[in-house]
């Protein structure tokens, strides 16, 4: 997408927004646009654009935080073992082995 459409699209995305939000309001923001929207390619669009405006602003999910932290351990290990071992690397996270 070319800078200055991207930037229009930015503006007009946040010029929208009330000027003091909390997560669960835009959460709640995002969910209704997608439910209202008209057809299955508007709700696509809505979160791929809502997508780049969040990494454009440098926000990332909580797995990519996870998996990019270098703290150099793994950390999408979704299943539960009957025995989990849990141990402070002191990385900040908390692995679940």
């Amino acid at each position: 997408m070319p800078v200055a459409v991207r930037k229009a699209t930015m503006q007009l995305f946040l010029g929208v927004l009330p000027p003091m939000c909390t997560v669960e309001e835009v959460i709640s923001m995002i969910k209704n646009a997608i439910e209202t929207a008209q057809t299955f390619e508007q709700k696509i669009l809505i979160v791929d654009k809502v997508g780049m405006i969040f990494e454009g602003h440098g926000f990332q999910c909580a797995n990519q935080l996870q998996q990019h932290c270098g703290c150099g351990h793994e950390h999408h290990h979704h299943h539960h073992h009957e025995h989990e071992h849990h141990h402070d690397c002191g990385c900040g996270h908390h692995h679940h082995h």
